[in-house]
């Protein structure tokens, strides 16, 4: 009899776990799951294929494979441009220079002519904004809507970085030097990181906002440094030694907001947060062609190449590599427009939707 009641009651533990175990895999199963990236490829065209913009659609700049012009969301290519020796694009104007530029016409993204550059050099657009880098590298200007120019800024030695925003121009020479403009062509910051045996600068960039600077600096104790601006001086908030040295240009871009730097360094990426100088590294391999963010969680996508196999990854900020996908081609250039990821390859483009599910 103490038998069969010590087995009835084992029952109704087993029993009442196992109600337990229910209610609590129910109650799990309802909650949220992590979601997924999905990319979804949407169309892919080739670039020769140059068709009438006739319903007025928005248009984006490409450039490779010695070629460039502007395609539309639809798929349509617009504009394709061939090029011996340099070409240069933007949202907004085109041009295509040889070695000895001077007096070069360029165009607007509709192909008409906006204006003649007229000192010798060679063009750089960025969105509205236009700079013409001067001959011997020790110089630049930047350009009226017409060409003219507006201001000029000459250095002591080679100019080995540059990026533009809204608010001005960083610039980063060979003697390790950083100049700050503001768009009016006024030096606003000018300093040298420092640390290194060999202080090139390596790459650099300036948030939209002008309020914060970033370069990769130096051969021999190699760094990345992060500069705030604070009543006209240069205060370092976050600098970091990095592994490797380096022997070609990298890339340092900030996203959107100014909230985040990305670096990128022999080897990986590195993510810094410019409000806490919280920090996150990514492995990746070979040499980082560009890097755009979308309107998706604020992911990034990253071009990379080793030879002719290009990879591109997609990183979570402060969370992990979401993934990556390779393919080989001779030539190739990604682009990022809110949701959708563009990607060229030889002669041809395709769109890929991105979403998180």
């Amino acid at each position: 009899m103490k038998a069969i009641n010590r087995f009835i009651s084992s029952i109704r533990v087993l029993v009442i776990a196992g109600l337990v175990f229910s209610l609590l895999y129910i109650f799990l199963a309802v909650r949220p799951l992590g979601t997924e990236l999905f990319l979804t490829p949407v169309w892919t065209t080739d670039i020769t294929h140059v068709q009438d913009n006739s319903e007025n659609e928005p248009i984006f700049p490409f450039k490779f494979n010695k070629t460039i012009g502007y395609f539309t969301e639809s798929g349509k290519i617009i504009s394709s441009i061939p090029y011996e020796y340099k070409g240069s694009i933007s949202s907004n104007y085109y041009t295509t220079y040889e070695a000895n530029a001077v007096k070069t016409p360029f165009f607007t993204s509709l192909g008409e002519e906006s204006g003649i550059i007229q000192d010798a050099g060679f063009p750089f657009f960025d969105d509205d904004r236009i700079y013409l880098f001067l001959p011997g590298g020790l110089g630049f200007e930047q350009c009226a809507m017409d060409g003219s120019r507006k201001w000029i800024f000459e250095g002591a030695s080679p100019i080995t970085a540059f990026a533009s925003s809204p608010a001005g121009a960083i610039a980063g020479f060979a003697d390790g030097t950083i100049v700050s403009l503001t768009h009016e062509g006024i030096v606003d910051q000018s300093f040298s990181p420092g640390g290194s045996d060999y202080p090139v600068i390596l790459g650099a960039d300036m948030s939209d906002d002008g309020q914060y600077l970033a370069c990769v600096s130096g051969q021999d104790r190699p760094r990345f440094v992060l500069v705030k601006k604070q009543d006209g001086h240069s205060q370092t908030i976050y600098h970091e030694w990095l592994a490797k040295n380096q022997t070609h240009q990298v890339l340092v871009h900030f996203d959107n907001s100014g909230d985040t730097v990305f670096f990128n360094y022999n080897g990986g990426v590195g993510i810094v947060s410019t409000k806490t100088c919280e920090h996150f590294h990514v492995p990746v391999s070979g040499t980082v062609i560009s890097m755009h963010e979308t309107t998706v969680d604020n992911l990034m996508f990253i071009l990379s190449r080793e030879g002719k196999t290009y990879t591109i990854s997609v990183i979570e900020p402060f969370a992990s590599l979401i993934g990556n996908f390779s393919f080989t081609a001779d030539h190739a250039f990604m682009a990022v427009y809110n949701d959708k990821l563009y990607v060229g390859k030889d002669s041809r483009i395709s769109q890929i939707k991105v979403s998180r599910k």
